[in-house]
């Protein structure tokens, strides 16, 4: 099979202008802003170098044409065309010999091959084109991003080299020496090869400037029929069984690279996730993790994996033992990286929304060195940690992404006196609904606050996902958690859900607290969105509309849900809510006239999408569980009452 192909507008080329990377998307000196003789213009592309190359050229705009009015008298561009060269096996090979000659003694003149030359004597759409396509034998790996131009380059770059300078040096040397002569009112004369001006002067040597750039080049490859499979980041090889599309066994996956680590040794990395972002009415599935051995992921063994993170169920600090096999050279993936692949079979939605990852990760510990009692009464705040104690060359520098987590203050008498207290109660056994609010709350100081429902049951349908709240069914035991919404580092006041971590440690916590003959669930809430939806007219003082009603919107947000704001009411469960008391609450508020139009909406589901339910005006808002939690929406519709409504 024969396949062949005619590219053109390829502009993702790594270009080294003057000894310097430059960005081809903008204007810039193929040779440098002064160039010499010798200066090289240096073209890479993974894609051209990654195949057999009959034919390729440079698309290029020449920002001046160039004149033979310049620093020279009269030279041609020819004298300037640049010889190539190709990097190949880490050293410059050029495309044909040089032999001296009478006319270039200093240079030498070479042994021109057609279509070779670099011609500079054109206007826009300049095509220049390139004799090294018969050298390029497509063995070069090809990776989404170009190679960079550095020591470590041992192909994929063509080089262009000027023969000779424009005359810019020898231009400023005549250019003083002239300015001398006129100063000292004597006669200056030009070198015989140097253009003058009206004045006399030696003229400025043009200035070669490239403004847009692109390649294009043919390629033909004969290839017995196989089947390539293209997957998100590169590209792997058919398989047997001839399948269109690759082999994705699982419902998503985090894929993560590592540049400058050496297989093998241990990667920490610190995994910050949004606490209670995930499904929670999903059970979070177990991650497999895996290394990429060429195009073959390799699963990590259970004893190379420690996952403080507890399957993202919250923050914390992944540990993995990197075998060996893994290397940097890939066609799946982008190569030259380290890749680790983080899968969930299914469930993927379960799992926590991911903020950041940051390598070098250390858990540290508070040690109290004669601090302030109560300064351990509010998280530290991220950025507070910035260098060691005792410095340590190895280490370059230390910075605190997050706040800190899992502080608790000095025991005052009234704390001690209630604790002992409750533990003369239940005496550390789970019997009475006190009991287990108790002591989970003493455990867990990340908690505000619980609730235990006796006789009530989660039902689940085939999937795991809650369909109902039984309350009356003898035997069961449901704990419902609500986390501090204030100074934690990711969690949204609106929906304060517990992270999975946490619920699976309330859970163990309990285990071995409760009666055996228990069914015993550890749940978040079941939070149930509240929507108004009304127009507002205000008083005639008001000139920024739009700002008031965002003011007037977090008013609403404040008064249905008090606990969003420090110092607000306490979180309820259950409960009703009138419209009345709603339209009373922003009648009272400032610079209202009046309102009209005014819905009430009840979103039972909070999860569901905006076609999955009808909104419907209540007057009376009720939560339809024991353990549900009316909260405010985000945003809520609030329009203006204008003159023509």
């Amino acid at each position: 099979m024969t396949l062949r192909a005619e590219v053109s507008g390829l502009k993702n080329l790594m270009i080294v202008a003057g000894g310097a990377t430059v960005d081809p998307t903008k204007p810039f000196a193929p040779f440098g802003p002064q160039p010499r003789a010798n200066a090289a213009f240096i073209v890479g592309s993974s894609e051209v170098f990654s195949k057999p190359i009959e034919a390729w050229r440079l698309n290029v705009d020449w920002q001046a044409q160039y004149s033979q009015t310049g620093y020279y008298w009269k030279l041609s561009a020819d004298y300037f065309n640049p010889y190539e060269a190709v990097l190949a096996g880490g050293r410059w090979q050029p495309l044909d010999d040089w032999e001296l000659a009478d006319r270039h003694p200093g240079r030498g003149t070479r042994k021109q091959q057609p279509g070779t030359d670099i011609h500079l004597d054109v206007e826009k759409d300049a095509t220049i084109e390139l004799g090294s396509a018969k050298l390029i034998d497509g063995l070069t790996r090809q990776t989404l991003d170009n190679s960079p131009f550095d020591s470590s380059a041992i192909s994929g770059f063509v080089r262009m080299a000027l023969p000779r300078s424009f005359g810019h040096a020898e231009f400023v040397r005549e250019n003083a020496r002239a300015l001398i002569y006129l100063a000292r009112e004597k006669k200056y004369a030009v070198p015989t090869n140097v253009n003058p001006d009206s004045q006399g002067m030696p003229r400025a040597p043009y200035d070669p400037m490239i403004t847009r750039i692109e390649a294009s080049y043919e390629t033909e490859r004969e290839e017995a029929e196989s089947f390539v499979l293209l997957h998100s980041f590169g590209i792997s090889g058919g398989t047997a069984n001839g399948r269109l599309f690759p082999s994705l066994p699982f419902e998503g996956a985090l894929l993560i690279g590592v540049a400058d680590f050496a297989a093998p040794a241990r990667l920490t990395l610190l995994v910050q996730v949004a606490d209670g972002s995930g499904d929670p009415l999903k059970q979070a599935p177990d991650l497999e993790f895996a290394v990429l051995d060429g195009d073959t992921w390799k699963v990590l063994e259970r004893q190379n994996i420690d996952d403080k993170t507890m399957n993202f169920a919250a923050s914390g600090v992944l540990g993995l033992n990197i075998p060996e096999v893994a290397d940097t050279t890939h066609n799946v993936m982008p190569a030259g990286l380290h890749w680790i692949r983080i899968a969930a079979p299914r469930d993927a939605d379960a799992l926590n929304r991911l903020l950041s990852v940051a390598a070098q990760a250390a858990r540290v510990a508070f040690v109290d060195s004669g601090n302030d009692p109560a300064f351990l009464e509010t998280p530290l705040a991220a950025g507070s940690i910035s260098k060691l104690v005792i410095s340590d060359v190895a280490i370059k520098n230390v910075s605190q992404p997050y706040n800190s987590f899992g502080g608790r203050p000095r025991e005052t008498p009234d704390a001690f006196a209630t604790r002992v207290s409750e533990r003369l109660r239940h005496k550390d056994r789970a019997v009475t609904m006190f009991d287990y609010e108790a002591l989970v709350l003493e455990a867990f100081p990340s908690l505000y606050r619980v609730k235990c429902l006796n006789t009530t049951e989660l039902k689940r349908n085939e999937h795991a996902v809650i369909t109902a709240d039984d309350e009356l069914m003898p035997g069961a035991v449901t704990v419902v958690t609500v986390p501090w919404t204030h100074g934690g580092n990711a969690r949204d006041p609106l929906r304060p859900y517990t992270d999975q971590a946490t619920l699976t440690a309330v859970d163990r916590f309990l285990r071995s607290r409760i009666s055996p003959f228990v069914r015993l669930e550890v749940q978040n809430p079941k939070f149930e969105e509240v929507k108004v939806d009304f127009k507002v007219k205000f008083t005639p003082e008001i000139g920024d509309i739009a700002f008031y009603i965002d003011e007037l919107n977090k008013a609403v947000i404040d008064f249905l849900t008090p606990w969003a704001r420090v110092g607000g009411g306490e979180v309820a469960f259950g409960g009703r809510l009138w419209k009345s008391s709603i339209i009373d609450f922003i009648e009272e508020q400032p610079h209202i006239d009046f309102i009209t139009d005014f819905r009430l909406y009840h979103k039972i589901d909070i999860a569901a999408a905006a076609g999955e339910w009808s909104p419907i005006d209540v007057e009376v808002i009720e939560a339809t569980t024991a353990r549900s939690i009316l909260v405010s929406a985000a945003r809520h519709a609030i329009g203006e009452v204008t003159d023509g409504a």
